[in-house]
């Protein structure tokens, strides 16, 4: 549940707040077309327009886990992939959903990103985590989620978090650690590409492409990846995803809170907007055409734009949680450091604990009386190896836990 505040804003930008009614983090969003458009989060969320984000409709996913990414193929048929392996399907616009992972079966691993080259074709690629090893996967299907098989790549310990399909045979990838990898025949091979750390990737065509990196950095390449130049978005940091409209305008999300960038000229420079929001990263980004776009992230946020995000007179509606939560650290998977976020909405003694997969205390972050708000901590892991661990905010009247990430 949450409470909503009318307010009037001037002059401010045209990014406003649809009424989600959820504040889960939200990851992912895709839009069949400017009214019948998917979100999908933590907890198992899904959630459903009809009407150009004016009203959103939670629907059944049939799971709790983390929802990561969501693809449509046609009005109908869409997917949805999710951690503890979770592949959904539907057929029918949504109303309800199907397990589609025959062929992707271990709980250790979480998928991060699925796309579609047509209705038949795809990937979906994640991250194995057990508690002595970390591994990337690649998942393809040829049969519209029938079925999937592993392919294999060179490398290991990476953490691939977008993908972006040119047609059947030419596929990109972004990679935390160790940058962007490509396909030309259909994912038999992949090549590593010259970039470093990236979260997100989008191309338009066989030549025109980015990808998200380290800090404020962009990667743009115009000739199908032989050469990359960077840019930086302003002071977003980090850059989490972006999204082109055409082979001038995009924009790009991330953090500090709130923060969307704009380009008009491919790539080369960029303008912050500022959305005036509430506290909280922007995770995904989407846009219809040049002017029609949304974009959401933490505390159930859904902004909408009609103007490219340009500025504008406004009404904006700010949602306050009222309710305990617990969201997903940020970044995840990190090395060193992470930023923990939480909500609570009564005085009363919290803690919390870091611990690993085995349920073993590793350290308390917090233990304290708190009063009512909302809270960040930094987790420090310099100190830990690389794996999986939990951590668990709670108090006498609740306990809540997620999962995080460290890779080194």
């Amino acid at each position: 549940m949450s409470t909503f505040i009318v307010i009037n804003l001037h002059s401010q930008s045209a990014w406003t707040l649809q009424n989600s009614g959820v504040t889960s983090n939200l990851n992912s969003i895709f839009f069949v077309n400017r009214n019948f458009g998917f979100v999908v989060g933590d907890s198992g969320v899904i959630l459903r327009t009809t009407d150009g984000g004016s009203n959103w409709e939670k629907q059944n996913s049939g799971v709790t886990t983390t929802l990561s990414k969501v693809w449509f193929t046609s009005a109908s048929n869409g997917y949805i992939a999710g951690w503890n392996s979770v592949i959904l399907k539907t057929t029918n616009s949504g109303d309800s959903w199907v397990m589609s992972n025959t062929g992707i079966d271990s709980s250790d691993l979480d998928l991060y990103a699925i796309q579609f080259a047509n209705a038949s074709v795809g990937w979906a690629t994640g991250l194995y985590a057990s508690l002595n090893s970390l591994s990337a996967r690649i998942f393809k299907t040829t049969n519209a989620g029938g079925t999937w098989q592993a392919q294999q790549f060179i490398g290991y310990e990476r953490f691939f978090m977008s993908i972006s399909c040119i047609d059947t045979q030419t596929v990109w990838i972004a990679g935390e650690l160790y940058g962007t990898i490509h396909t030309s025949n259909g994912g038999t091979t992949w090549t590593n590409q010259p970039t470093q750390s990236t979260r997100s990737v989008f191309f338009l065509d066989d030549s025109t492409g980015w990808a998200t990196g380290d800090g404020l950095i962009v990667y743009r390449t115009t000739n199908g990846g032989t050469n990359w130049n960077t840019s930086f978005a302003g002071n977003i940091s980090p850059l989490v995803d972006l999204h082109f409209s055409n082979n001038r305008t995009g924009w790009a999300v991330g953090w500090p809170s709130d923060s969307i960038a704009k380009t008009t000229d491919g790539g080369i420079t960029w303008k912050r907007q500022f959305t005036n929001q509430v506290n909280s990263i922007l995770n995904s980004v989407y846009f219809i055409d040049d002017s029609v776009g949304y974009s959401v992230g933490g505390n159930g946020i859904i902004l909408k734009t009609t103007t490219g995000g340009e500025l504008t007179n406004v009404k904006t509606a700010i949602s306050l949680p009222n309710s305990v939560a617990l969201y997903q650290n940020y970044p995840n998977p990190f090395n060193p450091s992470t930023t923990i976020s939480f909500h609570i909405v009564h005085g009363s003694f919290v803690t919390l604990k870091i611990f690993d997969l085995l349920g073993r205390e590793i350290r308390t972050l917090i233990a304290e009386h708190m009063n009512p708000g909302s809270y960040n901590r930094t987790f420090d892991a310099s100190a830990l190896p690389t794996g999986a661990y939990i951590y668990r905010l709670e108090s006498d009247n609740y306990s809540l836990t997620k999962k995080l990430l460290i890779i080194k």
